[in-house]
C-alpha cells in the first residue's frame, strides 16, 4: 500500500543539512552532552529528531544516568580517576 504522506524539498534539505554533521558532534548534540549550533537547532529535520532523541531518553533511561552537559556520555574513569560524571 502506498503512502499518502509526502515530505517536502525543504524538509529533506534540512534532513540533508543534519546528515552532513560528522557523527561525533550529531550524538553529543542529540543526547545532550553538548549544545547544538544555532543554525541545527533551527533546522526543522534536526529539531525532529532532537526531540524525538530527547523523548526516548526520557522514556528509556533516568536523567541521573546520563552525562551532565558538557560531559561525555561514558561510565567509567578518567585520567583524574574520579569517573565521568
Amino acid at each position: 500500500m502506498a503512502s499518502t504522506t509526502t515530505t517536502s524539498d525543504g524538509f529533506l534539505d534540512a534532513l540533508d543539512a543534519v546528515l552532513d554533521v560528522e557523527n561525533p558532534e550529531l550524538f553529543k548534540w542529540l543526547t545532550a552532552q553538548e549544545t547544538a549550533p544555532r543554525e541545527m537547532r533551527e533546522n526543522e529535520a534536526y529539531a525532529s529528531l532532537a526531540a524525538h532523541c530527547a523523548k526516548f531518553l526520557d522514556e528509556k533511561s533516568s536523567e541521573a544516568s546520563r552525562a551532565a552537559h558538557g560531559r561525555e556520555w561514558i561510565r567509567g574513569w578518567n585520567d583524574s580517576g574520579a569517573g565521568n560524571q
